[in-house]
């Protein structure tokens, strides 16, 4: 079989997450004991755990080649199985949710009914990848990016993928991507971000607030995509995919190599860093803000309100300044950038270099604090 494309492959990648994720609900044992509307918010909190898991899997360990996100989910081991796990206590705690049914410890037998829940759903994944045909054509409509191709599964009718961004925003960065890359590279991008969910992950302040961050020399960004990415220029941004994402100018992992020389090469930038809340990553973001600020850097991370978390403590220990965000007080914007005001408080946290002056630090202060000062929705 000839080896398909990056378009095709995360095609194939697209559909194989949406089976796993549609057969692991069913069996997930969590959902055993969860009823009725604890039921419902499970479900409902499924994708963004997903997209949790995935997302603090490769920024830790970016994918290699020939690997895509479907191959995170073959093994059926009890270790991904207890990472999912955390995953989904993970996302409902940053809702403001109790996780229905869970138990600090399992219960019996509950290991191997996770593990075989998951190695079914992996089964049924890679069954669905496999039957994906190979050939897929991409093209750029007036906003809208379709991908065309035969094969029995697809995400809509004949084995056709169609991404329309909500926004005018979302549409000129569609746009943008397909000219900087072509309408195959932007479409593998958008199938690899459609694939793990796109969703809380993605949140971010909104482009007025960057756009003052920008002004006052913030130049990179610390966890973003293509098709959010506010510091678009090519080498100015990180994310999670450097297959898809590097012919659109990521710089790959905020913890890789060319992160680290974009920061050696530009000491006093600074940094906007908005993690997925994922406690291990959480904590590295943290020490890895402190470790720009030592070199002359600024940083501003955003960060749930996790006060009992390690990565919460570390930031609140090392940041020079804390500001809290709390619900109803500020904007997010999802990926097309539409706005919305969070129901769930948030804290933002200024790390500056060591023995910064006073007016320094007051000129950070009020810059964050853009980020509540904007006129709200």
């Amino acid at each position: 079989m000839a080896e398909r494309s990056k378009l095709s492959e995360c095609f194939a990648d697209n559909v194989a997450v949406r089976v796993f994720l549609e057969r692991l609900t069913g069996a997930w044992p969590a959902w055993r004991t969860a009823a009725g509307p604890g039921r419902r918010f499970l479900r409902g909190q499924a994708s963004q755990a997903l997209e949790r898991f995935v997302l603090s899997g490769v920024a830790q360990a970016p994918l290699g080649p020939g690997e895509t996100v479907a191959s995170l989910l073959r093994e059926p081991g009890a270790a991904r199985a207890a990472a999912f796990e955390k995953a989904l206590v993970e996302t409902a705690r940053s809702a403001g949710h109790p996780l229905v049914g869970h138990a600090p410890e399992p219960a019996p037998g509950a290991v191997d009914a996770a593990r075989a829940a998951w190695g079914d759903a992996a089964h049924a994944a890679a069954a669905a990848a496999a039957a994906c045909g190979a050939a897929r054509v991409a093209r750029l409509e007036p906003g809208l990016l379709v991908v065309d191709g035969g094969g029995p599964v697809g995400a809509s009718a004949g084995g056709a993928f169609g991404y329309r961004p909500a926004t005018e925003w979302g549409r000129a960065r569609l746009a943008a991507l397909a000219a900087r890359g072509g309408p195959e590279v932007a479409a593998a991008c958008v199938l690899r971000y459609e694939a793990v969910g796109a969703t809380g992950e993605q949140w971010g302040l909104p482009a007025a607030h960057h756009a003052a961050l920008e002004a006052t020399g913030f130049r990179f960004e610390g966890f973003a995509s293509p098709l959010n990415a506010r510091q678009f220029a090519p080498g100015r941004y990180c994310s999670a995919f450097p297959d898809t994402d590097a012919p659109l100018g990521s710089l790959g992992s905020f913890f890789g190599e060319a992160a680290r020389e974009a920061a050696e090469s530009d000491p006093a930038a600074g940094w906007a860093v908005n993690p997925p809340f994922a406690e291990d990553l959480l904590e590295q973001a943290a020490a890895r803000s402190a470790e720009i600020a030592r070199d002359g850097g600024r940083v501003a991370a955003l960060f749930p309100h996790w006060l009992d978390a390690a990565g919460f403590r570390r930031a609140d220990r090392d940041a020079a300044l804390r500001l809290a965000l709390p619900a109803g007080g500020y904007r997010l914007a999802d990926p097309g950038g539409r706005e919305f005001t969070p129901p769930f408080d948030l804290h933002y946290f200024g790390f500056a270099p060591p023995g910064a002056p006073r007016a320094d630090r007051d000129a950070l202060w009020a810059l964050l604090r853009t980020a509540l000062d904007m006129p709200q929705l």
